[in-house]
């Protein structure tokens, strides 16, 4: 490292680099220097921050905006799994949850400034420089959250450095090549510019509805407040809470960028949305909504309207919508764009199974808008005997349910009162164990899991599957010291620690196996 002709400076705020310096590495974003003024100035509490610089001959070649904070692993799970932790996390409240060192930015889809990304040495440098900050900050985990298609050629650089990059959650965008909002419904299919003629109507035929677009919320801060709290309640997924002063600084430190469209209902706010524009560029922000009317009269398919004639009139060519909520946008004809996340595990054994959790959690196997798409996306080549993720908790329940089987066996084992079971007293340990409940409920347990098995192995090839079921072993010992109070030696704990290393294996070879089916 000391041989390169690179200089490090990791700064803590924002004011300590020069604005023109800032505009030189990030030109044309609309998320500028100013933007990151408000987030120090209003998560603080929330977040440490940091600002990797890598100069040569004092000039800035990189920037990578970074902060730590406490991140739950279930953030991005949806639906009964999501529940299941929910509930998880009332009894233990740092289940699941980890200090961690991310790039990017707290808000928004991650962005750094490079000179070239056809450098790897600064992909070494900042690599380096990263280790070392966290090890000072004893943080295990460091990443590159949600970073755009356009970063990878930079940032799979770090893949050398047995970071693993798997699939965050895609924006979606807009591009406004139309000149008229009539134009723009003209593309969208027959069936949604029906439905979207009949929910503007709503809005139309009513008489007592005001839209207005103004650069500050002024005296509704208040009550649009109210309003995003509402729509951050409403949604699955939930990232950061921002305190109303974000709402009041944003439109202090970036006055000309700072948008905010107002919907009111005889005089009384009812739906607000904050954007962000700069040259041909719109950022939808936040949105919050007034759900005592919201629905009756489609309020936020008007947002949509009302945003994209704005644009059209002044002169925007592209319109980003952010993540999550799907559906609606995949009906609007948005793009969906990849973003992406490095991540890495300081110890190196327990960073092996990282992209295994990153298998796990990919956002399509939460949302079913993500996951159509990646079914359309894919090529008329079969992909059986793949491990989807469907089949893989399919076979982990099928194992745990054998699992209790086996403890309940057991327990009716133990309930007959003999120990050394011989020739002469096996009737009588027979008669025992027919009548005693425990072995019922076992056998229950192996009948359902049975058919989870037969549906698995349809699924899925023999060599793949079971393998995976393995994972009954696991559960056994868990089960057996938690309720049988057997004692479980370092010697099978070292077992366990093998087990799930060819369960890795397993799923490295059929992941591999997909990726050439999807090529």
């Amino acid at each position: 490292m000391n041989k390169m002709p690179f200089t490090v400076t990791i700064y803590r705020s924002v004011d300590e680099i020069a604005p023109h310096a800032w505009a030189d590495i990030f030109p044309s974003v609309v998320e500028n220097y100013q933007f990151y003024k408000v987030i120090e100035k209003t998560l603080l509490t929330d977040y440490q921050f940091y600002y990797i610089t890598i100069y040569r001959d004092s000039k800035i070649i990189c920037l990578v905006p970074a902060f730590i904070t406490e991140f739950a692993l279930d953030t991005t799970i949806k639906g009964p799994l999501k529940n299941f932790t929910l509930k998880l996390r009332k009894r233990f409240p740092h289940w699941l949850i980890l200090k961690v060192f991310i790039c990017g930015s707290p808000l928004s889809g991650g962005k750094l400034g490079v000179i070239d990304q056809d450098q790897p040495e600064i992909a070494y440098v900042l690599n380096e420089t990263i280790s070392s900050l966290t090890k000072k900050e004893k943080i295990n985990i460091f990443a590159f959250k949600d970073f755009h298609q356009t970063y990878t050629k930079f940032l799979d650089h770090l893949l050398t450095y047995k970071f693993h990059k798997i699939h965050g959650f895609p924006f979606v965008e807009l591009k406004i090549d139309f000149k008229s909002f009539d134009e723009y419904l003209a593309r969208l299919s027959k069936s949604t510019r029906k439905g979207l003629k009949k929910k503007f109507k709503l809005i139309d035929n009513q008489p007592h509805f005001e839209i207005e677009v103004r650069d500050n919320l002024g005296e509704l801060v208040d009550e649009a407040y109210q309003l995003y709290l509402n729509t951050l309640k409403k949604s699955e997924i939930q990232f950061e809470v921002l305190p109303k002063s974000f709402f009041e600084l944003i439109a202090t430190y970036m006055p000309q960028e700072t948008k905010f469209f107002l919907w009111k209902l005889n005089g009384k706010l009812v739906a607000f949305d904050l954007c962000l524009a700069s040259g041909n560029q719109m950022i939808d922000e936040y949105i919050g909504l007034d759900y005592t009317v919201a629905h009756q009269y489609q309020l936020y398919f008007d947002t949509y309207r009302v945003i994209i004639q704005w644009c059209i009139a002044n002169g925007i060519q592209s319109y980003e919508a952010g993540a999550l909520n799907y559906d609606p946008k995949k009906r609007l004809d948005f793009a969906f764009i990849p973003q992406y996340i490095y991540t890495k595990h300081r110890n190196p054994i327990i960073n092996i199974f990282f992209r295994f959790l990153g298998f796990i959690l990919k956002p399509e196997n939460f949302d079913p808008v993500l996951r159509s798409m990646k079914k359309d996306s894919t090529t008329k080549k079969s992909n059986i005997g793949v491990l989807t993720f469907g089949i893989f908790w399919l076979v982990i329940l099928s194992d745990f349910i054998e699992s209790l089987g086996e403890l309940f066996y057991k327990k009716a084992a133990l309930s007959t009162g003999i120990d050394n079971i011989v020739f002469s007293n096996f009737t009588t340990f027979a008669t025992k164990i027919i009548i005693n409940e425990n072995l019922w409920i076992g056998i229950s347990f192996y009948i359902l899991n049975f058919f989870l098995w037969i549906i698995a192995l349809s699924k899925a090839d023999l060599s793949v599957v079971y393998p995976i079921g393995s994972t009954s072993y696991i559960i056994v010992m868990i089960l057996s010291m938690v309720f049988l109070h057997e004692h479980i030696t370092v010697l099978r704990w070292i077992g366990v620690c093998f087990i799930i290393l060819g369960i890795y294996f397993i799923f490295q070879s059929t992941h591999k196996r997909e990726n050439l089916n999807n090529d």
